[in-house]
């Protein structure tokens, strides 16, 4: 098959694509808490802090201003404390793709794409520079330009947290526009796309923007197929079958990450052909 024949794959990463992604976070997060922070527990205590936020922006109780602006520049502390974390484990090497990267990229990828769309959830940079250093070649300079659709370390004032959205009270007219630029260029991309590889990824119903923006860019008549790759593929592949069109048959395939030979098909079948 002849490199411009081949379809363009959209590969979509969150952090269980990445090693010791959660350490830095619950560095930065522990100090607040006086028990041992896990995962879970640092995203209920971020969805609570954008909670607070809400609140405060919109209630009109004579306290309010004054809880909103402690509450803003708890956000400015935390986003900038997690920035720094992030970078500095990033430089020492404390966080790092998955043993199973390559293989994934090379096979799931690579292999099956004329181009390749990268999207992550993650703040770090870590998968933009593994995939830039595994693709490049002396002869071909592989471009990576990650899409950070959560924002990045390069970018604290816009990083979104758990439960946020692009329209929040407490954000300001140029950062929505920032932020919603980017999910729109996420969105047309994803609509020339033939393919999706969902990698490290759970597509949590917590994150309803991040489903829609999944559901709009899906929605378009060329995918052909979505495999979704991590232990419980079955619980993301219901997720994703919940985003897809009914127009159209589209193929869903689960892939554990230690074994890429099988899959198990959870495509659902709206139309016989």
């Amino acid at each position: 098959m002849e490199k411009n024949s081949r379809p363009i794959t959209a590969f979509i990463v969150g952090a269980g694509a990445v090693e010791g992604a959660w350490g830095p976070i619950l560095e930065v997060l522990q100090p607040y808490h006086d028990f041992p922070l896990t995962p879970d527990g640092a995203n209920a205590f971020l969805a609570r802090l954008v909670y607070l936020l809400r609140w405060w922006s919109t209630c009109k109780s004579e306290n309010a201003p004054s809880e909103l602006i402690k509450h803003k520049r708890l956000l400015i502390e935390i986003r900038n404390s997690i920035c720094r974390a992030l970078k500095k484990a990033e430089q020492k090497g404390r966080i790092k793709v998955r043993p199973e990267f390559e293989d994934i990229v090379l096979k799931n990828v690579f292999h099956q794409s004329s181009r390749i769309m990268l999207v992550t959830t993650n703040w770090d940079n870590v998968i933009g520079k593994a995939l830039k250093r595994l693709l490049s070649t002396p002869k071909n300079k592989f471009e990576c330009r990650p899409l950070h659709i959560h924002g990045s370390t390069k970018t604290p004032n816009v990083m979104y947290l758990p439960t946020e959205m692009t329209i929040e009270p407490y954000r300001t007219r140029e950062e929505e526009q920032i932020i919603g630029k980017l999910h729109g260029a996420i969105w047309r991309g994803l609509e020339g796309c033939h393919r999706s590889v969902v990698y490290g990824l759970s597509i949590s119903p917590l994150d309803a923007e991040l489903g829609q923006i999944l559901a709009c860019g899906w929605d378009n008549p060329v995918i052909k197929e979505i495999e979704i790759i991590a232990p419980d593929h079955d619980v993301i592949a219901h997720r994703v079958n919940l985003l897809l069109t009914r127009k159209r048959n589209i193929a869903v395939k689960g892939y554990n990450p230690s074994n890429l030979k099988e899959y198990t098909d959870y495509s659902v079948i709206r139309h016989s052909s």
